[in-house]
């Protein structure tokens, strides 16, 4: 006879139980693949694991490829920010952010976003 799950039945996960959900990256921004005009845009997302604290240790930044370390990220609402202390160069830039939790899941999210030229008045003429 199968096993009947009812409201009182109770889970013994034991040393063994392991989850299922890895952290979950989210609402980056820049929106993936739109363009902006602030050459200083902040960098944001949602970064959250439903089981396990996640601190900064947990999670990585790159911006172009290069490990971003002077991003801030606070626990109780799960927002990485970052905001570049020089201009990004005019173009296409890439955004990658890692997490992982102490049961050794991982996730990460890449996204683009383009930086363009401020348009000048005889441009718009």
């Amino acid at each position: 006879m199968p096993t009947q799950i009812t409201a009182d039945t109770s889970y013994n996960y034991g040393p063994d139980w392991q989850p299922n959900f890895p952290p979950a990256v989210t609402k980056p921004s820049p929106k993936p693949g739109r363009s902006v005009r602030d050459r200083t845009p902040t960098i944001a997302a949602i970064v959250r694991d439903g089981q396990q604290y996640l601190g900064k240790k947990n999670i990585s930044l790159k911006l172009d490829g290069r490990k971003v370390t002077t991003f801030s990220y606070d626990h109780s609402t799960g927002r990485l920010g970052f905001t570049p202390e020089s201009n990004l160069s005019f173009g296409t830039h890439r955004v990658r952010v890692g997490a992982g939790d102490g049961f050794g899941l991982t996730t990460s999210r890449s996204w683009s976003f383009e930086v363009l030229r401020r348009q000048r008045a005889r441009d718009r003429a």
